[in-house]
């Protein structure tokens, strides 16, 4: 097909007239000579409540003055400068509408070429994309993370660049794969001799965490279980006495009831956790016989590989 004959797309240069602004002329001197006269007489007078009808009669005169110039200036920007400005923007948008319409043409058929080089672009990034990944094999998260960067589509760019930059994202990714895959098998090879150890929660863990406090987790709760499966056991024998005063016969009840004290964890309640080392805290008040104290704390003591700590904020005073 033959090519259609160059036109020749020389513009004329715009000139506009007048190129200098206009000069706006008036009695300028004369109001302000007034006016000079007014202010001097003024400022010598001496205004008090005595004289109150003068003192409105100057501010009286003071604004129709001033509220006839505001008139004045409104009227003149407005002849001088508003109208002018909207007929000459109006005649300027006229002129950039046509040249708009002879950009939208071309554009029509320059961003078709530049969308074809981009697509030709995109096929040897897909290929090279291909390439790499037979080599570094990546999960399909670590594949969704490769992107074709913005600068990949400069003209300026030689296509040795495109290729290398895209490779180094495959490393960079591989590496990121090879890092987290090694920490679940660490996670797996902690928890295998706990079947009760919630692994899939640590693997999860790792979006959030560093392996490093995942296994130390690991290993609490695994201690904590292991404490659950052989708990240790002491009894002690003691003679109750309440800190009120009872009768002789309720003493003996109460002396016949608290002779055994048995620590240890009911094996009827799980204390298993989801959340190790994630503590809260409530008060209680706790009434014991006067004489318990020490097996009360050797109790405490065989909560604390359950992750429970006991403190003493305050003892009553004993009275017999």
């Amino acid at each position: 097909m033959a090519k259609e004959k160059t036109t020749n797309y020389d513009v004329p240069a715009l000139v506009l007239t007048p190129e200098k602004p206009t000069l706006v002329t008036g009695n300028f001197e004369d109001v302000e000579k007034t006016l000079k006269k007014w202010s001097v007489t003024v400022s010598k007078m001496t205004l008090t409540e005595d004289n109150l009808d003068e003192v409105q009669a100057i501010k009286k005169a003071a604004v129709a003055v001033r509220n006839q110039l505001d008139a004045k200036v409104k009227a003149a920007k407005k002849l001088l400068f508003n109208d002018p400005k909207s007929i000459f923007e109006a005649r300027m948008e006229a002129l950039f509408t046509l040249i708009a319409s002879v950009e939208t043409k071309a554009n029509e058929v320059l961003d078709k070429v530049e969308d074809e080089r981009k697509g030709c672009v995109n096929e040897v990034l897909d290929h090279y994309k291909t390439e790499f990944q037979k080599h570094y094999k990546l999960d399909d998260e670590y594949l969704g993370r490769i992107e074709y960067k913005k600068n990949y589509y400069n003209k300026g760019m030689d296509e040795k660049s495109r290729k290398d930059d895209l490779e180094q994202q495959f490393k960079d990714q591989k590496k990121a794969q090879g890092a987290y895959d090694a920490n679940v098998r660490l996670i797996n090879a902690t928890c295998k001799d706990e079947p009760r150890l919630a692994v899939d929660r640590y693997i999860r863990d790792l979006a959030v965490s560093d392996v490093a406090t995942i296994i130390e987790e690991i290993e609490v709760e695994k201690l904590r279980l292991a404490k659950i499966d052989s708990p240790q056991t002491t009894t002690t024998t003691a003679t109750a006495a309440d800190a009120e005063v009872v009768g002789e016969d309720e003493a003996q009840s109460i002396s016949d009831e608290t002779k055994k004290l048995v620590l240890g964890v009911p094996s009827s309640i799980s204390w298993l956790t989801d959340f190790p080392g994630r503590k809260t805290s409530m008060k209680i008040e706790i009434s014991y016989p006067c004489d318990l104290g020490e097996s009360l704390k050797e109790l405490f003591e065989g909560l604390k590989p359950y992750g429970i700590k006991i403190k003493q904020i305050k003892q009553k005073e004993v009275v017999f």
